[in-house]
């Protein structure tokens, strides 16, 4: 086998270089990468989580955290049903860990691949709804392309979040709230759409918790986010989406949170 090894300009490595103080061998690393303008390269190099974006720019994320916001308060039964990868287990505990800090007692099933097949199916939900019918369901990792599932929830009475990272293969989803930025197709969805489930969720209890930070809840003024980006961070790293923008930013603190991790699990790894 022969390698040709291709060298970024001169010019260009030279102009990272002078811009952020990096050695040339960074620099031709950095140009390698794709990150060819001094601020993006910098931001690619220091991720930082000021430079996260407000969640309430997704899709319908508003909606969910309003559904959220109601069933929290009215002490709602709520099943999560998030599916069986790293994405989506990762996805569930961090989704009932944060409600449970707000009191719920959210029941949560991981769907049996031998068992329930494939994402969102009929043997799983009724698996789920076997302690009692919830007002709330929340699908993870799965549900874009359940319509049948979802309409089956629906006609229950129960509502339905649906938070997923999967491409529509069919019409629109209905009777549920849908989070996936590959679904709507809008300009803002754009920085989003490397992300998996489990930052699509973080994005989402980011929202809840700051939206009751504002309304003085006591709870959420001590709810310290950056704890669960261990859990993000598994989710990122196994579900391979690439690592740029905003999965970059969570990936590199949740590695951090790992390093000294607090989750008798994840110590045990």
């Amino acid at each position: 086998m022969r390698w040709i090894h291709h060298s970024p300009p001169p010019e260009a490595v030279s102009a990272l270089v002078a811009a952020l103080g990096v050695s040339p061998v960074l620099a031709e690393l950095l140009l390698r990468a794709g990150q060819t303008e001094p601020v993006a390269a910098g931001a690619f190099l220091n991720p930082a989580l000021a430079r996260l974006a407000d969640p309430f720019l997704l899709k319908d994320l508003d909606r969910a955290t309003a559904r959220l916001r109601r069933a929290l308060a009215a002490r709602e039964r709520i099943v999560v049903l998030g599916d069986y990868d790293v994405d989506g287990v990762s996805s569930t505990a961090l989704l009932v860990s944060i409600l449970r800090r707000f009191g719920a007692s959210p029941h949560f099933v991981v769907p049996r691949r031998m068992e329930d097949g494939y994402g969102l199916s009929r043997s799983a939900i009724d698996r789920a709804l076997e302690p009692g019918k919830p007002s709330l369901f929340i699908a993870l990792d799965c549900g874009t392309n359940s319509h049948d599932e979802v309409a089956y929830l629906a006609a229950q009475g129960i509502d339905v979040i649906v938070v997923d990272h999967h491409r529509s293969k069919e019409k629109p989803l209905e009777h549920a709230i849908l989070i996936n930025p590959h679904v709507h197709d809008l300009p803002g969805d754009d920085a989003w759409r490397h992300m998996c489930t489990v930052g699509l969720v973080f994005k989402l209890v980011h929202g809840l918790v700051k939206e009751l930070r504002a309304e003085g809840d006591h709870e959420a003024q001590s709810v310290k986010l950056r704890d669960y980006l261990d859990l993000v961070a598994l989710g990122t790293v196994a579900d391979l989406v690439p690592l740029q923008e905003e999965n970059r930013i969570l990936a590199s603190y949740g590695l951090r949170t790992l390093k000294d991790a607090a989750r008798p699990d994840l110590r045990a790894l």
